[in-house]
């Protein structure tokens, strides 16, 4: 399931998955081994391997380092070295395999859940926090091209709001004269209050602002304080 988003729809929202995501991909065979998993991920530092299928080279699903961790843990138990998974019930079955044994197809989470590199940050911590995920591929035309960590979003939030305004500042020095919009930053949610200088002016304002790492969010507000009107994207002109 590849979850995709249209594209700057509504109010601009800052930099999209594309923008965000490690383009280090970790690609393994269905039939590779446990231990090849492991050495992959230990090798390449990375926090988990694409599963593909050893002939056609489509991606199948995701091996992280819970998923091997489990396996190691529940590994030598008195019946043998045993493995988890989940039965029909969804309740955890033992099962008599010695997790050494074990190949990518067997311990991968499949069908694979990802992300289009053109949805934006919020639809990707939507589909994170309401999986439980921690790692997400990014999947373009039927092809992991990175993956997106939970890390890399909360990331963006890491800005003081002092140093967001004084970028902001500089940012709008370029597109209005000095003086027509005053800029409000609070938790990285960036109030612009002043002359919008028409609907492409606006528009072209959000663009740049809403671009900045660190905005959460762009609102225009009038002189007295209320929220304006938010300014929809351009659609074509005559």
């Amino acid at each position: 399931m590849t979850v995709s988003s249209d594209s700057r729809r509504g109010v601009l929202s800052g930099p999209v998955v594309g923008d965000l995501m490690d383009p280090q991909v970790i690609c393994l065979g269905a039939s590779a081994s446990f231990k090849e998993l492991v050495v992959a991920l230990l090798r390449h530092e990375a926090p988990a391997v694409i599963v593909v299928d050893d002939s056609t080279g489509a991606a199948m699903g995701i091996v992280t380092e819970a998923d091997l961790l489990v396996r190691q843990a529940f590994g030598g138990l008195p019946a043998g070295d045993m493995a988890l998974r989940w039965d029909n019930n969804d309740s955890l079955a033992r099962v008599a395999v010695h997790h050494l044994g074990l190949q990518a197809w067997q311990i991968m989470s499949a069908p694979l859940i990802s992300i289009s590199p053109d949805a934006d940050e919020l639809e990707a911590a939507r589909v994170l926090a309401g999986n439980g995920l921690r790692i997400l591929p990014v999947m373009s035309d039927g092809t992991v091209v990175g993956m997106l960590s939970r890390r890399a979003i909360l990331a963006r939030l890491d800005h003081p709001d002092v140093h967001l305004q004084a970028r902001i500042e500089q940012c709008l020095d370029r597109l209005v004269e000095a003086g027509e919009v005053h800029v409000d930053v609070d938790q990285g949610v960036v109030s612009l209050t002043g002359h919008r200088g028409g609907r492409r002016c606006a528009y072209e304002i959000e663009r740049e602002v809403a671009a900045l790492e660190g905005v959460i969010e762009v609102v225009w507000r009038d002189e007295v304080g209320e929220v304006g009107v938010q300014v929809p994207p351009l659609g074509p002109t005559a």
